[in-house]
């Protein structure tokens, strides 16, 4: 296993997004558009605040808060994404739903020959929660890719690194402790 920062601890949020209905007042739309890897999902940016997230998807349909202070926004069926949040900031977007997918064109469903097409051979390779759970680090683009199998269960955006940065993203945040999650359920259709 490749460790990842050096001092690499993979704390997993015991959290699955939840199938349900999409909380009223939620804002108008539907759940599908573009991964933009390193920077955010749709209208949503690493970095913004949760009330502006609420403005543009309305509230979650569920929330849950890990001891560490991180906070999940749910918006698994509605959206097929679960929001993490540290402070007031958004800190990392997890894409469960088929409907989004990055500029070329990968999307959860792709397979393990088409995401090495894309994005090559990943910066880490980390186990998963099951024999067949693992997951791709792709530090420069901000993205960690947990495969099921030979198939993309879930896409991670997190921070993107600079190509010049010595030592990887700093492993004592909260927050990037946990862009290893288990594996989410997709959203009921």
């Amino acid at each position: 296993m490749t460790k990842w920062g050096g001092r690499w601890t993979v704390a997993l949020l015991c959290c699955t997004l939840a199938a349900a209905a999409a909380p009223a007042g939620a804002a108008s739309g539907t759940a599908g558009g573009e991964i933009t890897p390193g920077k955010g999902v749709g209208g949503i940016a690493l970095g913004m605040t949760v009330g502006d997230l609420f403005r543009i998807w309305g509230q979650p349909a569920r929330t849950e808060r890990d001891p560490d202070g991180v906070v999940l926004y749910d918006y698994g069926e509605s959206r097929g994404v679960g929001v993490f949040v540290a402070g007031d900031r958004i800190a990392q977007i997890l894409v469960v739903g088929p409907e989004w997918s990055t500029p070329n064109g990968i999307k959860v469903g792709a397979t393990r020959p088409e995401v090495a097409a894309f994005f090559g051979r990943p910066d880490a390779q980390l186990p998963g929660q099951s024999q067949d759970e693992f997951r791709y680090l792709y530090r420069r683009a901000g993205l960690v890719l947990i495969f099921k199998g030979r198939t993309l269960a879930a896409i991670t955006v997190v921070p993107a690194e600079a190509p010049d940065a010595p030592k990887g993203l700093d492993p004592d945040d909260p927050v990037l402790r946990k862009p290893f999650l288990p594996t989410p359920t997709p959203p009921r259709y």
